[in-house]
């Protein structure tokens, strides 16, 4: 979420489009052999991985200096955009694990702007390395977490919606910085999409 804009990242998902990818099945689905989430967890899963990769893939193929470019949309740099993408899905979990435990889901004194620019602050010299496996490490925990989560408890109220909703509209963060991050790094957009030439 922006640095001075607050998203619904605790609501009711976004009406933005994600990219193409797994639909969730309908609700009350059964489970596939081997698996211990809902299908409605697994698509959010599996937009998570493929945000995520693409996330990694353009970061990783920046140059030596390309975690200190600016990121349009919230101010902050690239590297910064990682870390916040990182502390975001430890907080998704650790959320989980309360709202499990039957504890309150968010503080009452919660700012999300105010939660937001106190971690860019504080990541804003962090090593881009150190931050891409903080990423790795708490999408982990987010599995983890979802895992746990009983299909019965799906419609029931955890922030300012319900826990699904919150669910989907997490799902959304990557796609909320995608065009500002593109932004940052057009050439690995355009190497992409750059026609090869076989001889």
């Amino acid at each position: 979420t922006p640095g001075g804009t607050a998203s619904s990242s605790w609501g009711r998902a976004p009406s933005a489009k994600p990219l193409p990818g797994p639909v969730p099945a309908p609700s009350g689905a059964p489970r596939g052999r081997g698996t211990e989430m809902t299908p409605e967890l697994r698509a959010i899963v599996d937009r998570f991985m493929f945000d995520q990769a693409t996330f990694t893939h353009i970061v990783s193929s920046l140059p030596a200096d390309g975690a200190a470019r600016a990121v349009t949309g919230p101010g902050w740099t690239i590297g910064q955009l990682v870390a916040h993408f990182a502390t975001s899905q430890e907080r998704y979990a650790a959320a989980i694990a309360r709202w499990l435990a039957g504890e309150e889901v968010l503080p009452p004194d919660y700012d999300q702007d105010t939660e937001n620019a106190a971690v860019a602050e504080l990541h804003r010299d962090a090593p881009l390395d150190d931050s891409v496996r903080r990423l790795r490490e708490s999408l982990r925990a987010l599995f983890a977490a979802f895992h746990r989560v009983p299909d019965e408890r799906l419609d029931q109220p955890f922030a300012r919606g319900t826990a699904l909703e919150a669910f989907h509209a997490w799902e959304h963060h990557y796609l909320d910085h995608a065009l500002d991050l593109i932004d940052a790094a057009p050439e690995v957009l355009a190497e992409r999409h750059q026609p090869r030439i076989h001889r």
